[in-house]
């Protein structure tokens, strides 16, 4: 086995969004809103499905955040080719019919927002501070523009980002 076990849930996940197969790690290290697209797809997974892939998100400036998990976009972007064909060729699934499902309707959903940076920080951001602090509505929305007043001026893109996390909730309860 060439793909690491402790890659094995990531790795399914990042194939199942559809990323090696766009190259996305390619110019991970010079990308930065690769690097961020990527850590809030996992942040998303992990607090959108309830499924942990064990990795462990603090607040930082750009919302929730895991070295551990950009430390692996790093090994992605050596090892990409070679993971996608092993979870190809082996037809690796996670264990348990249920977190296969909920990762298709994750995968489903989000795979339309990776080339929209902004908007993944945003969401992950308002996630993060819902999982926190227990708000919703409005009061969530203020939280979020106190925290990170640079999108006090962007509340369209605030309820995009709400309506794509109700969106992907409401497909992971189908």
């Amino acid at each position: 086995m060439v793909l690491p076990e402790y890659l094995g849930g990531i790795t399914l996940l990042t194939k199942k969004v559809g990323m090696f197969d766009q190259n996305f790690f390619s110019d991970y290290d010079d990308n930065f809103n690769k690097r961020l697209i990527f850590v809030k797809m996992v942040y998303l997974f992990q607090s959108l499905t309830g499924i942990s892939l064990g990795y462990n998100f603090v607040w930082h400036i750009n919302g929730p955040y895991s070295k551990a998990v950009n430390g692996i976009g790093y090994i992605f972007k050596e090892k990409e080719q070679e993971y996608s064909d092993e979870i190809s060729s082996r037809n690796i699934k996670f264990v348990g019919e249920d977190i296969n499902q909920k990762t298709e309707k994750y995968s489903m959903k989000i795979k339309n927002f990776l080339d929209k940076p902004e908007l993944m920080e945003i969401a992950a951001s308002l996630e993060y501070i819902r999982q926190e602090n227990q708000i919703e509505n409005e009061v969530l929305i203020n939280r979020l523009i106190e925290i990170k007043p640079k999108f006090s001026d962007k509340r369209n893109l605030i309820m995009e980002a709400i309506h794509i996390l109700n969106d992907i909730k409401n497909a992971l309860q189908s």
